[in-house]
């Protein structure tokens, strides 16, 4: 009996997968924020949690292993620090935050609509930032995911202006990390891992600060169950899905990592169902399937360059 082989993925198959896996883990965000939402927690208070657990343990983990082994990783001039405060203030920590915020003011399908405009913002930066210009099927599969999210928004009643303003806040976030990701990541300047480590590290630091300043303290009390569901958004979409979006940067443009996290939405429809019983409406269902064609019309779009 002749032995089966199996072809290893490409590097841009792999790159495609880690972004891919990287958007369900974030998924898992829309849920946990209806719950905290729920339960009435303050969402800064979560996203410094959330932050600070992130930070913990990669520089308990991460951190002593890149001292250990790959010290001079770590060493980073002032103006790369610099640019890595920014970019941890302007792209994970403001994505994280306008995220968490918008869900607790819009329905979800509108909030989608408004926070998924990032892949053509991603796109239209990709020309001036990475010099990468994006494909056809790349500016059809945005277009489209606009589109099916229009579709599952529509009939969702009064939109509130605060919720606008967050969602364009985390779109214009994930458009800033997703190309500064894939410039760093496909340079050779800083490695996905010392990225990941600095904008976790220096983002939970503006979050501390910032409370502290306007508000007073760093934290608001919070319940046991609150401080669990912070902890597990840190370890699986602060700490696994960065880690795995920073990696899959190194093999796919900036354009094609920002369509392929929009399985998310597909995915967290599918949570809200199984975790709170929310059952998606025919519209919506429509418009997951006009998203999950946006993110097949990218996989052909990378294997087409």
């Amino acid at each position: 009996m002749r032995a089966v082989s199996v072809r290893p993925l490409d590097d841009g198959a792999k790159g495609f997968v880690f972004v891919v896996v990287a958007g369900v883990l974030w998924a898992l965000v829309s849920p946990a924020s209806r719950v905290l939402g729920g339960m009435g927690v303050d969402m800064v208070t979560v996203v410094t949690l959330r932050q600070a657990v992130a930070a913990l343990v990669l520089v308990l983990v991460l951190g002593l292993w890149l001292f250990a082994f790959r010290r001079d990783s770590l060493r980073i001039n002032l103006k790369t620090a610099g640019a890595m405060a920014l970019f941890a203030l302007t792209g994970p920590l403001a994505a994280n935050l306008g995220f968490m915020m918008f869900l607790r003011t819009l329905s979800v399908p509108v909030g989608m609509v408004i926070h998924y405009t990032f892949p053509l913002l991603t796109a239209l930066g990709a020309l001036w930032i990475t010099k990468e210009r994006p494909s056809l099927g790349e500016w059809l599969g945005g277009t489209m995911i606009i589109a099916g999210l229009s579709v599952a928004a529509g009939g969702t009643g009064s939109i509130s202006t605060a919720g606008v303003m967050w969602g364009g806040i985390s779109a214009i976030a994930m458009a800033v990390q997703s190309l500064f990701g894939r410039k760093v990541s496909s340079g050779r300047s800083m490695t996905p891992v010392v990225l990941l480590f600095y904008s976790n590290a220096l983002g939970v630091l503006w979050l501390l600060g910032g409370r502290w300043l306007f508000m007073g303290a760093p934290i608001s009390p919070i319940p046991m169950e609150g401080i669990l569901w912070a902890s597990f958004l840190g370890l699986a979409a602060s700490c696994l899905a960065y880690g795995l979006y920073f990696e899959g940067m190194k093999y796919v443009t900036a354009s094609s990592a920002s369509l392929g996290v929009t399985v998310e939405i597909v995915a967290a429809t599918s949570m809200a169902a199984a975790m709170l019983g929310e059952f998606p409406s025919a519209r919506e269902v429509v418009g997951c399937a006009m998203v999950m064609g946006a993110v097949v019309l990218a996989a052909f779009s990378r294997k087409g360059r």
